[in-house]
């Protein structure tokens, strides 16, 4: 399995907790198989209360939808779904797509799992973390190229997520987030921190971008 320990980092989380190896078989008995990544994620983390009351949410492993795709995670009004094809479900790593469980129109989100996982949840942090912005705020491309000079990126791709979205994720270390929105040629931020210090840290180098939306 990835390592996952920012995500650890950023929810706080001191004792993961996951499903028994003979849960999971229960589960694959009735849905088929699952992909490697995704079963290994379950058995470490898919009880940890963190990760799974967000934004929007992962699904806990008896809420997984699965029709052609294996859906297991929602967005919070029902509007938007990410999952895997069922015919990928031997790989290990596999691309993850976006779309609607009542439609038959999905897309190509990213090329793996593991890094859907880390901006999904580095995202999800900016609601869960204690402060943020509580907004967002449209930027221009100069001051987006000015996060990307400041920041490191935390996954070197970027998810599509709900309405063609692409999201993408930076920061320095792990007890803050910065998520960037791309909608059709149009930039959107927020940020989030754990600690006050952390956040104003942030403030002070980027806390006069943008416009509030």
């Amino acid at each position: 399995m990835n390592d996952y320990s920012q995500i650890e980092e950023l929810f706080n989380i001191k004792s993961p907790v996951g499903y028994t190896a003979q849960e999971i078989t229960q589960f694959k008995n009735a849905v088929g198989e699952l992909p490697k990544e995704l079963e290994q994620f379950y058995l470490k983390y898919g009880k940890t209360p963190q990760l799974l009351a967000n934004q929007d949410y992962f699904l806990s492993a008896d809420e997984i939808l699965h029709k052609d795709y294996i859906i297991f995670f929602n967005e919070n009004q029902g509007v938007c779904q990410a999952g895997i094809k069922k015919s990928d479900a031997h790989l290990d790593n596999p691309p993850i797509y976006v779309g609607d469980v009542d439609s038959d129109e999905w897309t190509l989100s990213c090329e793996k799992l593991s890094d859907f996982l880390i901006i999904m949840f580095n995202y999800q942090a900016l609601f869960y973390m204690q402060f943020n912005t509580e907004e967002f705020f449209e930027i221009t491309q100069q001051e987006l190229e000015k996060i990307e000079k400041l920041f490191n990126k935390k996954s070197p791709t970027t998810i599509t997520w709900c309405g063609d979205t692409k999201i993408s994720v930076y920061g320095n270390n792990n007890q803050h987030c910065i998520s960037i929105f791309e909608y059709f040629g149009e930039y959107q931020f927020m940020y989030s921190a754990n600690n006050q210090e952390e956040f104003e840290k942030i403030e002070n180098l980027i806390g006069d971008m943008g416009e509030p939306i």
